[in-house]
């Protein structure tokens, strides 16, 4: 029997002059909660990508968030 590998991917973006408010909310209720789920399974194989203006976003409001990241990539 053959076998298939599946490897998932995201892409995760905000576009440039979004308001902080908007991405909270999106932080909130997207991104942290997604990312913890992920975290429940650490042999699933997976590709996350965010934008340049989300992940500076993210490093200056929610380094914790990099933090897991690099804990889930160790």
């Amino acid at each position: 029997m053959n076998t298939i590998n599946i490897i998932y991917g995201t892409y995760n973006s905000q576009p440039v002059g979004v308001s902080h408010d908007k991405i909270e909310e999106a932080y909130q209720k997207i991104y942290k909660s997604y990312l913890k789920v992920l975290n429940k399974f650490p042999s699933f194989p997976i590709v996350l990508y965010y934008s340049g203006v989300l992940i500076e976003w993210i490093e200056k409001y929610h380094p914790e968030f990099i933090m897991l990241l690099s804990e889930m990539v160790r």
